[in-house]
């Protein structure tokens, strides 16, 4: 099939296009150009700013893609965009959304208050009801993070009748391309330091997904017709604390020093939270992908760790 992918060359993107790329798809790249890339095979580009996508509507439509799988849509213009380039031309419009839309993650960030959300979430679970959940820490109007809202994003892609869609939400995913969830604690470790942590985020808990079995789940929801008109939680099956992640680092870093666990207020500033309530867990329940698509890691763990470190220490390219 012919697979057009917008976005697809940072992180997450470079493994969707392997992956579809042996399984013997046309696969075409539709991104701004300014990420360098370079695959051990053929793969055709189009150079262009999807937040403009519909004025490409015609040299797109030419192309006859059966798939599109839309790796960066962060707002409801851009769902709108890809909405009316799209509508009723494609089999299946896959869109990469996140677990930030569930109703935890406002309570996670203390914009409501009240019980702590009972996790792990299904796909049905309660939704924020406030949008924009990065307008707290970004107020440029020109910042894609203030016009950022997956929710949004899926509500309209859901209104268009003749798109097939299928939308997944994404833990946080780790992996070669990843500089927040490892790489932190990582540096501490390899300077040869014990790390401090906050004692109540040490028991904080949140699903995790390593990129190349993301990209797998992305694969597959393209690919498989049962997943039409669908809303997926992708994320590993064991969600670990903080300090239980920590720890597993440790181990594949060969790390031996002490994790200390103290009072946030006697964390250095840089490192103190006060705005999140670590009671509140991001647990995401994955059963229903596993069961409908047979979805399941195809990276062990040790594996996943350890080329997760090893990426970070040489830094190499993720394309090789």
């Amino acid at each position: 099939m012919k697979i057009l992918i917008i976005g697809g060359t940072q992180f997450i993107g470079p493994f969707v296009v392997k992956l579809l790329q042996q399984q013997g798809h046309e696969i075409i790249l539709f991104n701004r150009g300014k990420t360098p890339y370079s695959f051990p095979f053929e793969v055709k580009s189009i150079i262009g700013d999807r937040t403009k996508l519909s004025t490409y509507k015609q040299q797109l439509q030419a192309l006859q893609p059966d798939i599109v799988i839309d790796m960066i849509p962060y707002s409801e213009h851009d769902a709108q965009e890809v909405g009316n380039t799209f509508a009723g031309l494609i089999k299946r419009l896959v869109v990469v959304s996140s677990c930030d839309v569930y109703q935890a993650y406002d309570r996670l960030w203390n914009v409501i208050t009240g019980n702590i959300i009972t996790t792990p979430m299904k796909e049905n679970a309660a939704l924020r009801n406030h949008f924009y959940p990065y307008r707290k820490v970004s107020t440029k109007i020109d910042d894609w993070t203030y016009h950022y809202d997956k929710i949004h994003v899926e509500n309209i892609i859901r209104s268009y009748p003749n798109i097939e869609s299928t939308i997944l939400r994404l833990p946080m995913v780790y992996g070669p391309g990843d500089y927040w969830r490892i790489d932190p604690y990582l540096k501490q470790m390899d300077a040869g330091k014990s790390i401090m942590l906050d004692e109540q985020k040490a028991n904080w808990r949140v699903t995790r997904g390593y990129v190349e079995d993301i990209a797998y789940a992305i694969v597959l929801s393209a690919l498989d017709q049962r997943s039409g008109n669908k809303i997926y939680n992708v994320g590993e099956k064991n969600a670990y604390s903080e300090s239980e992640w920590i720890k597993e680092i440790g181990y594949y870093a060969d790390w031996h020093h002490q994790l200390i666990k103290v009072p946030m207020e006697q964390l250095p500033v840089s490192l103190q939270e006060p705005t999140l309530e670590f009671k509140q867990d991001l647990i995401l329940d994955t059963a229903l992908i596993r069961k409908e698509l047979h979805y399941k890691e195809l990276t062990q763990h040790n594996m996943a760790m350890q080329r997760s470190i090893d990426w970070l220490r040489k830094k190499t390219s993720i394309y090789q």
